[in-house]
């Protein structure tokens, strides 16, 4: 929603502390207008205004003159309640005031090269600050009821100062090169948000310690920040600028859990024996993130912009009068990055332990196949063994979700260090070869060395007996509770399981109940199986829905060459690929992008355009990818001609309807993206690369369409994963 609040010349504006309401500085006073609705609700005109700040929680203003023809001089601030219509005190200063932060025990009073400290309850001075040159006024304290936090401009150039009145605690943070262009604090005090005259770099800094937990990225070309905003509780970050847009951030875990952990960060591993690896994983806490949104307004207006009292939504305040408040479907991004490929044991591994400590992630694919694990890019991330990640992410995470570790008793914790050796030294190096002869091996061309699987499968029976008499003893590997040992043996043995000796496991009775138990686990079963071949249209289709849901998946590998999808057990895991987008659209719909629609006439809608797709696009597409495709490239067999022509006829026809109802609408089932276009995505992908590209390219709107839907992120991943498929090492 826009409205204009059509304010006499507009000197300043300024949010309530939980911004219900907003006060517009003017030549002739001070406005006020409620957010929700939106309508004036106050005017005090009694001559020009260049400051309020509200006290939280009651009626009192802190005013300061300004314009052409200020209310009174400029250098003092005036008290004025509200309720009783007149000032209750006064500061004066001896230059002008800038601006002007309150709080029920202190008032921060900004002037160009200092910044003064009174005393709330008698208006004496408490302390006077020396900073660098001020002229913008900046300062930002925390409100309520919280401890008592100022951050100002420190004496150096790029420089703040933070001071904790409570405790009496004084930090200096070098937070840019240049000068600071502005600030923002959490409602608390915990996190400070620092901007410099560049405008390229938004950096997040724990008040206490001087932390830098996160750097945002809102651009390469120079912009002056006119606000930046914390939401409440702390889960993004609103910035806006003279570009004419507002950015909105995630805020990551490494970010939003500072407030919950006072203690300092490194204090639990001054004495652990992987303290020399928290230095390789905190970089990634404050990698360069960019923008979760972005609200594109008329550029030439000063804005700012806050998060407002009601649940997701953000308001925008302009100075030329404008007011907006958007309702945000912002869900917090994924925090951790973890680098790897889904398919591999090793990325499986910290995926499940990130799902059992309750962590967000994000997973970014790493081509194992194309040796991006050995290239410079991933290199520089200073990568290490999985277990050691699990590890790490066990202790330093120890008060979220699974004890993994059992650190606070210190016979468990040594029992849990000895099954995780026994795991990476006696178990894993046998499974493992057996697991790459029989799956990996034939991906490259090779063919399986049965005498290396049947070395290892004898030994393995031997350690698997050892298994046996433990847990006939206890639960899990380590005692009654399960650890990182029994984590740390599913992706392995999850494949195994597959092979024609999962015997080994399934003739052991207690070895059988523990992989019961360990495999049924939520944080494994969140790791979603998907059986299929990364090349597959079926397969692919349900990639896009997972990856448009944001969920995790494991990719079981399918070889359909050698006709897997035929026989058991594939057969009986077979469900139609349509079926199962419609489940995952259904089931996680709060989730991610949402793929149906909720309107009983959209539905319908949406319900006959992938009926189009079933059975006129696809069944025409299909016949097509194989003769002008698969048969060529696959089978070195020409194409029948006759069926092309036939099916291209059919095609053109079906492209026709499609061009005509993309006249009326964005997508296939109405203004936005749903099931019935990422439907049409892995037939299309493939025909894109055929003669038969012509026929779209001969209709714009449906070139437009597929330009726009096999552009989205979700898409993309699948095209990554099918190349890593298609082109293993050689």
């Amino acid at each position: 929603m826009a409205v204009s609040s059509n304010t006499p010349s507009t000197i300043n504006l300024t949010f309530s502390h939980d911004q219900s309401f907003i006060a517009a500085c003017t030549e002739t006073g001070v406005q006020l207008f409620s957010c929700d609705p939106f309508r004036a609700i106050d005017l005090r005109e009694e001559g020009g205004i260049s400051t309020v700040e509200f006290l939280f929680g009651s009626n009192i203003w802190a005013l300061v003159g300004g314009g052409t023809s200020p209310e009174f001089d400029r250098k003092k601030v005036r008290f004025w309640e509200n309720a009783k219509n007149c000032f209750i005190g006064e500061i004066s200063c001896r230059s002008v005031v800038l601006s002007v932060r309150m709080r029920r025990d202190f008032i921060f009073v900004v002037l160009e090269n200092r910044t003064l400290v009174y005393n709330y309850s008698n208006l004496k001075i408490y302390c006077q600050i020396e900073t660098a040159a001020n002229p913008k006024g900046l300062c930002a304290a925390s409100v309520g009821d919280s401890p008592a936090v100022m951050v100002c401009l420190g004496v150096l150039i790029g420089e703040i100062r933070v001071e904790h009145y409570s405790i009496r605690k004084i930090k200096f943070i070098a937070a840019h090169s240049s000068e600071i262009a502005c600030l923002g604090i959490t409602r608390e005090g915990s996190l400070v948000a620092t901007a410099s005259v560049k405008g390229t770099v938004i950096r997040v800094f724990r008040t206490r310690d001087g932390t830098l937990l996160q750097e945002l990225w809102r651009g390469t070309e120079r912009a002056t920040i006119y606000s930046l905003a914390f939401s409440s509780p702390i889960k993004w970050l609103a910035v806006s600028s003279d570009t004419g847009t507002v950015h909105i951030f995630n805020l990551n875990k490494c970010t939003t859990t500072q407030v919950l952990q006072p203690q300092p960060l490194q204090t639990s591993y001054t004495s652990s024996s992987l303290s020399f690896i928290k230095g390789l994983v905190m970089p990634n806490c404050i990698s360069l993130d960019r923008s979760l949104a972005k609200i594109r307004l008329v550029k030439g207006s000063k804005y700012i912009a806050d998060f407002g009292h009601m649940k997701n939504t953000i308001i925008v305040l302009g100075m030329d009068g404008s007011f907006y408040r958007l309702f945000s479907s912002l869900k917090e991004k994924m925090a951790l990055k973890l680098h790897g490929l889904p398919m591999s044991s090793c990325t499986t591994r910290v995926m499940i332990c990130l799902h059992e400590k309750a962590l967000d992630f994000e997973l970014i694919p790493v081509d194992l196949f194309a040796q991006g694990n050995k290239q410079p890019p991933f290199l520089a991330k200073n990568p290490f063994e999985s277990r050691a990640i699990n590890e790490y992410l066990a202790e330093k995470f120890k008060d979220s979700g699974h004890d993994l570790l059992r650190s606070e008793n210190l016979n468990e914790s040594a029992i849990v260090k000895v099954w995780r050796e026994v795991e990476s030294h006696q178990y894993d190096p046998l499974i493992s070869s057996i697991v790459f002869q029989h799956f990996v091996a034939p991906l490259q061309g090779k063919e399986p060395d049965q005498k290396i699987i049947d070395e290892n499968l004898d030994k393995l029976g031997k350690v698997l007996d050892i298994y046996e008499a433990k847990l006939s003893e206890t639960k899990y590997l380590a005692g009654d509770f399960y650890t990182l040992p029994d984590l740390h043996h599913l992706p392995y043995t999850f494949y195994f399981m597959k092979t024609p000796w999962a015997s080994l496991i399934n003739d052991r009775a207690h070895v059988k109940a523990w992989w019961d138990d360990i495999s049924s686990r939520p944080a494994f079963e969140k790791v979603a199986q998907v059986h299929g071949s990364a090349y597959s249209t079926a397969t692919m289709r349900v990639i896009a829905t997972l990856n448009e849901k944001n969920l995790d998946f494991e990719l079981v590998p399918v070889d359909m060459r050698t006709g897997e999808h035929k026989k058991e057990p594939f057969i009986s895991l077979n469900v139609k690929s349509r079926a199962i987008t419609k489940y995952i659209a259904n089931q996680y719909s709060d989730q991610g992008t949402d793929l149906v629609f909720r309107d009983p006439k959209e539905q319908a809608i949406e319900s006959l355009w992938t009926e189009v797709e079933a059975h006129h696009f696809d069944t025409a597409g299909s016949k097509l990818n194989w003769e002008l495709a698969v048969k060529p490239k696959m089978y070195g067999a020409e194409g029948d001609q006759a069926v092309i022509e036939e099916n291209k006829v059919k095609l053109a026809m079906v492209l026709d309807v499609y061009e005509k109802r993309l006249s009326e609408s964005k997508y296939l089932g109405g203004d936005r993206f749903s099931l019935a276009d990422l439907h049409h995505l892995p037939t299309a992908e493939y025909l894109l690369l055929t003669s038969v590209k012509e026929l779209f390219d001969a209709r714009p709107r449906v070139t437009a369409w597929l330009a726009d839907i096999t552009s989205r992120p979700a898409w993309t991943k699948v095209i990554e994963l099918r190349n890593q498929a298609l082109n293993p090492p050689k």
